[in-house]
């Protein structure tokens, strides 16, 4: 005859002498030494391993270089309302980082009788300095206050692109600026081109 043996936890636990909870303890215990073990020992070494290094990798950063020749003296000995004179000029970019290149405000440096407020700019890219004409379209506003900054032109590193610069007296201006002059500066900057 067979017997059937069956053991209650309550059985069990006056059996081995243990409680439940102790039992548990006794089990976190030795799973938790197990664990330490393991990780002091450091790497699964389940599979060999092998390590290299590359030395002395060296970065440069690049450069920009953002280079405008002087303009000459545009000659307004003559110049009389409605009428304009122009010139051409070179800006380069000397960096090795492509440019956003802006014209992005004038200053006055010196006037006589207010001529500057009766100045109109135009500003245009031109592919060589022979089309460069009075009647150029561009960029075009009264000098005071003037910027190119919605129509940026891009230079390539290395490279360089001409401007066509042309002034024209306002056909309104008064009788007040009859043989006055006006000097100005135009300031240009270029951004970094995202790649």
């Amino acid at each position: 005859m067979e017997t059937e043996l069956r053991l209650s936890r309550r059985m069990l636990v006056r059996l081995l002498g243990i409680s439940a909870r102790g039992l548990l303890t006794w089990t976190a215990t030795i799973m938790g030494g197990i664990l330490v073990a393991v990780f002091a020992a450091g790497g699964s070494y389940a599979l060999w391993n092998g390590a290299a290094e590359i030395p002395d990798v060296a970065v440069t950063s690049g450069t920009i270089g953002l280079a405008v020749e002087a303009v000459p003296a545009l000659n307004i000995d003559g110049l009389v309302p409605g009428s304009s004179v122009h010139t051409a000029f070179t800006a380069s970019n000397n960096g090795d980082a492509d440019l956003s290149v802006v014209m992005s405000g004038t200053e006055i440096a010196g006037q006589t009788n207010g001529l500057a407020s009766y100045l109109i700019m135009t500003l245009a890219n031109v592919p060589t300095p022979g089309d460069c004409t009075k009647d150029v379209a561009g960029a075009s506003g009264p000098v005071i206050g003037f910027t190119s900054t919605a129509s940026p032109v891009l230079i390539d590193a290395g490279a360089g692109t001409e401007y066509c610069l042309v002034v024209t007296l306002d056909p309104l201006a008064p009788d007040t600026v009859q043989g006055s002059t006006a000097t100005f500066t135009l300031r240009f900057d270029g951004t970094q081109r995202t790649p």
